[in-house]
């Protein structure tokens, strides 16, 4: 039921997007690295939706998407709230955030790749995450 849940509310942003002269090319859920990073290298924007009762912080869907350079669509409050608007890393998602992805400009979406790049590599690359890891351990120890 939650999957299908998620599903509709998927399905909702698609229809806003698509009625606002958007293009949306839904592919499902891929595992693969190297498709991944294909379909991924297509798109302008990743969907990092939960149903609004659920509260997490940053998805390992989110970082998967920053991984492959590509900003998100986000409805999580919070943590990723504000990490996509105070990083500018995404869209937090609203009534008018159709029109808003719509009018987005080449340049827009150029910068907000490179913000996704920069604060990926900053702050969740493997090696960066377990150095800060093992300097929190060294603190402790």
């Amino acid at each position: 039921r939650d999957a299908q849940e998620s599903r509709g509310l998927g399905d909702v942003y698609k229809r806003q997007l698509k009625d606002a002269g958007a293009e949306v090319d839904w592919r499902g859920v891929v595992y693969d690295e190297a498709e991944k990073h294909a379909v991924m290298s297509c798109c302008h924007f990743g969907f990092n939706l939960m149903k609004p009762d659920v509260c997490v912080g940053l998805t390992m869907k989110s970082v998967d998407y920053f991984r492959h350079d590509l900003p998100i669509l986000n409805n999580i409050p919070a943590d990723t709230a504000e990490l996509v608007d105070r990083e500018q890393v995404g869209v937090n998602v609203g009534p008018d955030t159709a029109a808003q992805v719509a009018g987005m400009t080449v340049e827009d979406c150029l910068r907000m790749r490179e913000n996704v790049r920069r604060v990926f590599d900053e702050t969740f690359d493997l090696p960066v995450v377990q150095a800060r890891y093992a300097a929190l351990l060294r603190g402790i120890v």
